[in-house]
Order: C-alpha cells, then sequence, then structure tokens
C-alpha cells in the first residue's frame, strides 16, 4: 500500500510540474519576421538586432561574457549598452582580456574596467 501512495505522488508531482505554465503566455518577440527573413540571407549577430536585444534587457541586471572582439560597429558592446541606460553588474573576461590588452597565455587578474567602472572577473588562468 506504501509503494502505491507513493508511486500516485511521484505521478502526480510529475503531472504538476509538466502542467504549469506559470500563467504566462507564450513570448513572441517584435520584428521576428524581420530577423528570420534576414537569416535566411546569412547570420544575423546580436548587434545586428539591438532593438530586441534592448528590449529584453532594458529593466533587467545584466552580466556579459565578452571579451574585445564584441562590439556594436566600432564600440565595445559594454560601452553601447551602458549608454542605453542598461544596468551591467559584471563583466566576465575570457583569454586575452576585456579590452584586449592581455597576451596569450597571460594571467589576468580581477579588477575594474576603466572606462567603464564596472568590476572585471576573469574567466582565464588559475583560481
Amino acid at each position: 500500500m506504501k509503494k502505491l501512495v507513493f508511486r500516485y505522488l511521484i505521478l502526480l508531482s510529475c503531472l504538476q510540474c509538466g502542467s504549469n505554465t506559470g500563467g504566462k503566455q507564450p513570448t513572441t518577440f517584435p520584428n521576428e519576421k524581420e530577423v528570420d527573413q534576414q537569416a535566411e540571407h546569412g547570420v544575423v549577430t546580436g548587434a545586428d538586432q539591438l532593438d530586441i536585444v534592448l528590449s529584453r534587457i532594458e529593466s533587467k541586471n545584466v552580466a556579459l561574457v565578452v571579451n574585445y572582439t564584441a562590439v556594436v560597429g566600432k564600440t565595445h558592446l559594454a560601452d553601447t549598452l551602458k549608454t542605453y541606460g542598461i544596468h551591467i553588474r559584471k563583466i566576465l573576461s575570457p583569454e586575452h582580456g576585456f579590452r584586449g590588452t592581455a597576451t596569450a597565455g597571460e594571467h589576468v587578474k580581477d579588477g575594474f574596467d576603466s572606462k567603464t567602472g564596472l568590476p572585471v572577473v576573469s574567466l582565464y588562468g588559475e583560481k
């Protein structure tokens, strides 16, 4: 009898979890058709969809995993997002550092970006 009750509770839990949508409707984002059409002609980067990206993150705390190649035009992504008032909390930086000043294999320490004042956490090197 205990096994039967246990199995029933497990089944009930699984059904509850699977049917819970949190009361939210499926999310649709602006310009999806336009992005799909552009994608047919090649790669569409996030920088090419900045209006969509901004609408998704405008009221959120953001952490960036970026290196020096993350640019919008000729401006680094972090600088661009700060210009738009996005609240960047932290930058996580892989090899070569956030602004690309470290050489290959060089240990990069945690610190602060001199241009934005944002905390930069190194993902490369010994911890």
